[in-house]
């Protein structure tokens, strides 16, 4: 039984993640045409998603998602990883790199590339990252 409860839970928290990376990418596609692009390995975990969530941006973006999202232009200075893995739900900074500090205008694509691996302490962290601006 208490599988049972954890494979839905997990099976929820896919959905819910889903249905929230649909609609934040409708409303967006609507005002602007900047866009990020995900090439980030190591993102396939059975259980859990990882999204990267630019502070400043009203979205996250799940790390599997490899096609070209609707993006807020603007800055981004800051941002943090927010792990969903069963009914756990953690967030973590993240220490972006200079090429990920950018500005991101209108008829751009922020493409950000690196690895998810877990840091020794057990967070999630993108290792390699790098970020370049196309458009």
């Amino acid at each position: 039984m208490q599988q049972s409860n954890r494979r839905l839970k997990q099976c929820l928290a896919s959905v819910l993640a889903g249905i929230v990376t649909i609609i934040t990418d409708c409303a967006y596609a609507a005002d602007n045409d900047a866009k990020v692009q995900m090439n980030v390995s190591g993102t396939h975990t059975p259980g859990s998603a990882t999204f990267l969530c630019a502070v400043g941006q009203a979205r996250c973006v799940n790390l599997r998602e490899q096609a070209a999202l609707h993006l807020t232009p603007g800055a981004i200075k800051s941002a943090f990883l927010l792990n969903v893995a069963g009914h756990k739900v953690g967030m973590y900074a993240l220490n972006l790199p200079a090429s990920c500090q950018t500005i991101v205008n209108s008829h751009q694509t922020l493409q950000i590339k690196g690895k998810l691996q877990t840091s020794q302490n057990g967070q999630p962290v993108i290792s390699h990252m790098h970020c370049a601006l196309t458009g």
